[in-house]
């Protein structure tokens, strides 16, 4: 996540109807980063999707998750929430994490203790 972050704080050109190729490579960057978050907590089946400057999907860590991070948007945070499947959109409640290194073990850690 750390080249995600750097590229956040140098700012991604807007290219306006399109997705700039700055931003095409931050998608690439965030999913690489999203998958190894996701190897730290035992996380599968990763479906990501690249929006206009943002990216959403599911990832299964025990049951469903669907995320989402808005790249225009980015003090909102990385959304995750539960999902019955990966066509729930709707699922679960919205919680937002800080976009950082460890983040997923962290939320994990945090929520299966419970």
């Amino acid at each position: 996540m750390n080249k995600v972050l750097k590229m956040l704080q140098d700012g991604i050109e807007d290219a306006g109807c399109v997705n700039s190729e700055e931003f095409k490579l931050f998608a690439r960057r965030f999913r690489a980063g999203l998958t190894r978050e996701l190897n730290q907590v035992g996380g599968k089946d990763l479906k990501f999707n690249v929006g206009h400057y943002e990216v959403s999907g599911f990832f299964t860590v025990d049951r469903p998750y669907y995320f989402s991070f808005n790249e225009r948007n980015p003090k909102l945070g990385f959304l995750i929430r539960t999902a019955e499947n990966y066509s729930d959109y709707t699922g679960g409640i919205n919680q937002f994490l800080t976009l950082r290194e460890g983040m997923l073990k962290d939320y994990f850690a945090r929520i299966l203790c419970k």
